[in-house]
């Protein structure tokens, strides 16, 4: 007999072996490959602090708004 394969539960993203739904959340569960999940092409290497991949960009741009807030509060400050 074959081995019944890992399907995953796309919620909590828990692996189940022989069950078709996940016993917590009722969801079908599914194969890892629908999961979605964005792996990088090497987990080793270093990311930039404005590499868009796991959301540093969203970072990146909330700190250079920031920047840009705080120059022109000071800027607004200094002509009054």
């Amino acid at each position: 007999m074959g081995e019944a394969p890992t399907r995953f539960c796309p919620f909590c993203e828990e692996p189940f072996e022989g069950l078709d739904r996940c016993p917590d959340h009722d969801l079908p569960l599914v194969p890892i490959e629908r999961l979605g999940r964005c792996v990088p092409p090497d987990a080793d290497a270093p990311l930039a602090a404005y590499d868009p991949r796991f959301g540093r960009g969203w970072v990146a741009l909330g700190a250079a708004l920031v920047c840009v807030g705080v120059a022109l509060a000071v800027t607004t400050e200094l002509l009054r």
